[in-house]
Formats: C-alpha cells, sequence, structure tokens
C-alpha cells in the first residue's frame, strides 16, 4: 500500500502548514508576512485538515488487517478460508471512500479542473544566494520556469511545455539541491526557509465568473504554461484576461 511513502507525504504536508502557520503568525511586515493574513490562516488550517485526514486515511489499512485476521481467528471455525475473505472484504471497503471522494471531486470541480498552488512570499532563514542557488543542482530561473510549466524551447523558437510528474513538482518546490528547498535544511540543521504566504485554489478556466477573474486572474496567469493558454482557455475567457490584465 506504499504506507511508509504516503504517510511521509502527509507529514510534510503538515510541515508545510506550519511554515504557513509562522508566516501567519508574523505581525512584521518586513519578512514578507501582511499583518492582514486571514487567507493565509485559511491556507495553513486547511492543509493542517487535509493532512490529519490523509493519516488517519493511511490507518484504515493496518486496522482493516488487525480486524480480519480477529474475525477469522475468534468469530470463525474455518480460519485459513475466512483470513483471505476478510482481507478482500476489508480492503474492498477501504477503497470505496477514495472512490466515492474522487467522484464528488469530479462532480463539484469538473474533470478539467486543476489545483492552483501559488507561492505569494518566501522568507529564507539564510543567505538565498549564497547558501540556496550557488550550492544548488539548478539555477532559479530554470526552476521557476519548470514549475510554472514554460521550460523549453521547440525548433521553431516557440515555448514548449516540459511535462513534470507531481513528485518532480514538488521535489522543486522542497528541495534545496534541486529547487526552492522549502521544506529542507542546511547540513547544520538550520530551515531554508522560516515562513511563506501561499494561495490554495481549485481552477478550472470553463467555469470561472467574471468576478474571480477580476480579482484573482492575474495570479492564476502566472502559473498557466503554454499547453494550458492554447488549449483550455477560449477566445472569451482570453478577452476577458485581456481586458482586466493587458499587460
Amino acid at each position: 500500500f506504499d504506507i511508509t511513502e504516503r504517510w511521509s507525504a502527509a507529514c510534510a504536508m503538515f510541515h508545510l502548514a506550519g511554515k504557513v502557520r509562522d508566516c501567519s503568525n508574523s505581525t512584521n511586515t518586513q519578512d514578507g508576512c501582511t499583518r492582514s493574513s486571514s487567507s493565509t490562516r485559511k491556507v495553513s488550517r486547511g492543509l493542517y485538515i487535509a493532512s490529519t485526514f490523509a493519516m488517519l486515511n493511511l490507518l484504515q489499512h493496518p486496522i482493516s488487517f488487525i480486524v480480519s485476521i480477529f474475525v477469522a481467528l475468534y468469530l470463525s471455525d474455518d480460519v485459513f478460508l475466512n483470513v483471505l475473505l476478510n482481507i478482500a472484504t476489508m480492503e474492498f471497503v477501504t477503497e470505496v471512500d477514495d472512490a466515492m471522494i474522487s467522484a464528488w471531486i469530479k462532480w463539484r470541480y469538473s474533470s478539467t479542473a486543476k489545483v492552483s498552488f501559488s507561492v505569494l512570499d518566501l522568507t529564507y532563514n539564510v543567505d538565498e544566494s549564497i547558501d540556496i542557488w550557488h550550492k544548488s543542482n539548478s539555477s532559479r530561473d530554470r526552476v521557476m520556469e519548470t514549475l510554472c510549466g514554460r521550460a523549453g524551447v521547440n525548433n521553431r523558437g516557440r515555448g514548449e511545455v516540459e511535462t513534470i510528474s507531481n513528485e518532480t513538482r514538488w521535489n522543486l518546490l522542497t528541495s534545496r539541491k534541486n529547487g526552492l528547498g522549502i521544506l529542507d535544511s542546511m547540513e547544520n540543521g538550520r530551515n531554508c526557509v522560516s515562513s511563506l504566504m501561499l494561495h490554495l485554489d481549485v481552477l478550472d478556466w470553463e467555469r470561472q465568473s467574471s468576478e474571480k477573474i477580476a480579482a484573482l486572474g492575474g495570479l492564476y496567469l502566472a502559473g498557466t504554461s503554454n499547453a494550458s493558454w492554447e488549449h483550455q482557455i477560449d477566445k472569451s475567457m482570453r478577452a476577458l484576461l485581456f481586458q482586466h490584465f493587458p499587460e
């Protein structure tokens, strides 16, 4: 079930929520955190809730296995057969809720919706130029281009999307050797990043209202790849974006 890997991902999300919380609790505007941080607190609270549910969800598998063994050993005469039947039944039950959640997400947000993850502000606890990018395997511009889906140029000189996996995106965000180092630390144990501000949203270009485009269109465009602009945003939506964000 890849419990170890999934548990590490849930713990990383919990750690990320803590950094956002640190930013929302700060009242010093010089460190990149604003005094008005209700949206930041909302993001932090959402990450805490999501990571908690992810951890609880992972407990289903060992609990179902233990219950299955208990039923087979103490409530049945045919031990071997019922061990197999109970394991199969419990596994089916634990998969049903995931399928129901997936179906609800598709109904609520549509199958074309994407998660918009924007880093609004990043406060390093170290010297960014010397400790991060001077020792990095990449460059800041290259990391930002890849995260925004704008990396690569085809033979006609036009921008070309470099398809990367979610694991690679997460590595570019969290690793100090290959990315921004949000959740990484230095050799001496000091955290690379002290706080950050995030904006999380579910984006579906086919269902965006004009009011939301006027308020957040610029933020959405900053992370929109060339492929999304060409294939997912229709002419009327482009006209609306040009109207509010002509630059």
